[in-house]
């Protein structure tokens, strides 16, 4: 008992005689699972889009836990992880999901206390595009994104989970109202052609209106060790999956034809979830099942004063299921 009251009377000492705020000992002691420093900017980067280079100036967001013992992070630590991972890609291509494994890494190895740490990055990224009739340039954004994760555990072995997003700009188009105001124009037109067939050939040769919305799809999944996934397989998926694509530039035949594209498919924001799943399993059929995969579809509704949203989390070995269980 006299050791225990000298240990802790000498620990208290070299508490208070620490020149270093950080880890003396805090007045209540509690274990804060994730602090860190946000919004970090960094240089421009080289990314490809569409086969063509593009300029990407992502914002960097790193986090570490922190025993109870300690008072703070030293948070210039984690800016140098973030800057000392960035000298490595000085003058090269960056992948998003190796640079965020770099930096996580040197999250760990400077905050010796820590045993888990994650980096977020996001940014825009500005790129060529043609308008879908006159073919005209046009610069359209995407959102990429990027996050690891790590853990180290007691014998300090460290376990890296790596993970590559996108967020697409598109047009959803409203399928139950589209339907009514269908069933609406048959009936006007059964008093104004001889009979019902008729009614109908006409209405499947006339685009049907109904409200869109702007969409934001966000789609993101894990990258196993030794699999690469391109940034652009992950947009093509949601482009195709929602009624249409915006474009900055649309002269008036580009115009039409986005209007006519979205109005000839109609889909919820649920039905854009679905068909970013479906394939998302067709597509990455070699990727572990395991792997897990973010999928987020929010609608910023035109005749409403609310939004929508749907979102799913799951592992590829679930979504397999699912479909397959459907095609039985």
């Amino acid at each position: 008992m006299l050791f225990f009251g000298f240990f802790n009377l000498k620990s208290e000492w070299i508490n208070l005689l620490s020149s270093d705020v950080n880890v003396q000992r805090p007045d209540i002691g509690l274990y804060i699972r994730r602090v860190g420093v946000e919004g970090i900017r960094v240089p421009v980067f080289s990314v490809k889009i569409n086969n063509r280079s593009a300029f990407f100036v992502p914002k960097v967001s790193a986090y570490i836990d922190l025993p109870a013992e300690y008072r703070g992070i030293h948070a210039s630590r984690s800016y140098e992880a973030i800057s000392e991972a960035l000298s490595h890609y000085a003058g090269k291509k960056l992948k998003v999901e190796e640079f965020c494994s770099k930096v996580v890494k040197e999250l760990l190895s400077k905050h010796s206390y820590g045993r888990r740490a994650e980096i977020l990055l996001k940014g825009e990224v500005v790129f060529p595009d043609k308008t879908p009739v006159t073919g005209k340039e046009t610069f359209e954004t995407v959102v990429l994104m990027g996050r690891a994760r790590a853990y180290r555990d007691e014998e300090g072995s460290i376990k890296i989970t790596k993970a590559i997003g996108v967020k697409v700009t598109g047009i959803t188009a409203c399928p139950s109202a589209q339907k009514d105001l269908r069933d609406e124009l048959k009936e006007l037109l059964r008093n104004k052609v001889n009979n019902v067939e008729d009614a109908e050939s006409i209405l499947e040769s006339l685009p049907i209106a109904t409200h869109m919305q702007r969409s934001y799809s966000t789609l993101m999944i894990e990258v196993p060790e030794n699999f690469s996934i391109d940034a652009n397989t992950l947009i093509e998926i949601v482009k195709e999956s929602m009624s249409a694509s915006t474009y900055e530039l649309l002269k008036k035949k580009d115009e039409l034809k986005v209007i006519k594209s979205a109005l000839s498919k109609p889909r919820f924001a649920e039905d854009v979830l679905r068909y970013m799943a479906k394939e998302v399993v067709e597509r990455f059929r070699d990727l572990p099942g395991d792997t897990r995969v973010l999928l987020i579809q929010r609608d910023l509704e035109s005749i409403h004063d609310h939004n929508l949203v749907a979102k799913y989390y799951a592992s590829l070995r679930k979504l397999r299921e699912e479909f397959r269980l459907r095609k039985d």
